[in-house]
């Protein structure tokens, strides 16, 4: 939603004024994992509640075994597999947003160039901009867990399965709730809190994905739901695009971990937000208001996610028509030729295309509001991840 200078102002100094007089440390104050509830009842039932009422997205029932020749398809067409860059993460190497590798070490210096502040409450953090800090903080967004996960799926390597979650346990071991630098950006926050969840659902039925490790899950998704939750509306006044980002965050956690204390708040406030911000956002013929047209891969990624897991926790629900018949249009309109070669910024890394490239996004979002396709190729690996079977039966046009 367009909102005025003097809007954005007031918020600026709202946040400002709560920072300084402590009130937003008051709010979110500094705390181990072991200290995070997670219900009224004993541990043993949140895991029962969980795992026998917990919508699962399409990814969590699919056969690894009907995934892989997919899978494997896809990257000889690209001519790169996703194991080479889950091996480079086994070393301690990242990609970063910009496309290039870091070394980081094993375990990771998820903190490197900021260790200093790893204490500090997350408003009192003074973020560090050199590269190296820079590049730590890319890797704490957890982007290369979606590499994992494929690199997984592909092979059958327990070997990828283990190490996200040897990666997480040392993520969290590293960054308590609202303590150092990790804590600090709600964009972050949101796209760390989105690829664990959905890290945890490709691996729901693994071995690895222990009782411990789905506790652990469930700590670290209500510690960074109710930090994001906290700060939402003011970053909605900053951009609409974080702000719809970061609305997606939370409806995944209320959603697929509605066993959680404040998960019917984040659910309810996140979904209001959703559907009214992609009314406004996206006029009737498609294109976006506010903010870069650039940015269609992303919003169509955030709204097929969000359709997504309505269907999954209903499968008669779904997001209302006349958002259905705005989402059609910016989909035909980014499919258009004069759309196909703008770099879109993806919010997923759920293909080997490369970062800018907005197919997977729209083939995805195609896939799922229309049930038509255009031309079959690599770029439909992120629609497979998501959407599942449909992908194989929906029209090519």
């Amino acid at each position: 939603m367009a909102l005025s200078r003097f809007t954005q102002l007031a918020a600026n100094a709202a946040f400002g004024l709560k920072r300084s007089l402590g009130i937003l440390e008051r709010q979110s104050p500094a705390a181990s994992w072991s200290s995070v509830a997670l219900a009224a009842n004993a541990e043993s039932e949140f895991l029962h509640k969980w795992k026998s009422k917990s919508p699962s997205l399409p990814i969590a029932l699919l056969d690894r075994t009907f995934l892989a020749p997919h899978l494997e398809q896809y990257a000889v067409a690209l001519g790169h597999s996703p194991e080479a860059e889950a091996k480079a993460i086994s070393s301690g190497r990242f990609r970063t947003l910009d496309n290039e590798f870091t070394s980081l070490g094993v375990p990771p210096e998820w903190n490197r160039g900021q260790q200093t502040q790893t204490s500090a409450h997350w408003t009192k953090v003074i973020l560090n901009s050199d590269a190296e800090a820079v590049a730590a903080s890319s890797a704490s967004q957890f982007n290369w867990a979606y590499t994992l996960v494929r690199a997984w799926l592909l092979t059958g390597s327990d070997t990828y399965a283990e190490l996200f979650w040897n990666y997480f346990e040392d993520w969290i071991e590293k960054n308590p709730p609202n303590r150092g630098p990790q804590w600090v950006r709600d964009e972050a926050i949101a796209q760390r809190l989105i690829a664990v969840i959905f890290a945890a659902q490709v691996l729901r039925f693994h071995s690895a994905t222990t009782d411990a490790r789905i506790l652990k899950v469930a700590r670290f998704v209500s510690a960074s739901a109710t930090r994001l939750h906290l700060t939402h509306h003011y970053i909605c006044t900053r951009s609409a695009l974080i702000g719809l980002t970061s609305a997606l965050a939370l409806f995944s956690a209320g959603a697929l971990w509605s066993q959680l204390p404040e998960a019917d708040i984040w659910r309810s406030h996140s979904l209001e937000h959703l559907i009214n911000e992609g009314k406004e956002l996206i006029s009737d013929d498609g294109r976006l208001n506010g903010i870069n047209s650039n940015s269609a891969g992303q919003v169509l990624e955030i709204l097929t996610l969000t359709e997504l897991i309505l269907r999954c926790e209903n499968e008669r629900e779904s997001l209302p028509e006349s958002l259905h018949r705005k989402i059609r249009a910016l989909v035909v309109l980014a499919a258009s030729p004069a759309s196909a070669d703008r770099a879109t910024p993806n919010l997923f890394s759920l293909s080997g295309c490369y970062r800018g490239d907005s197919r997977p996004a729209i083939a995805a979002a195609q896939i799922l509001f229309t049930g038509t396709h255009f031309d079959a190729g690599p770029w439909d690996e992120e629609a497979l991840l998501l959407v599942g079977p449909l992908c194989d039966s929906a029209v090519i046009v």
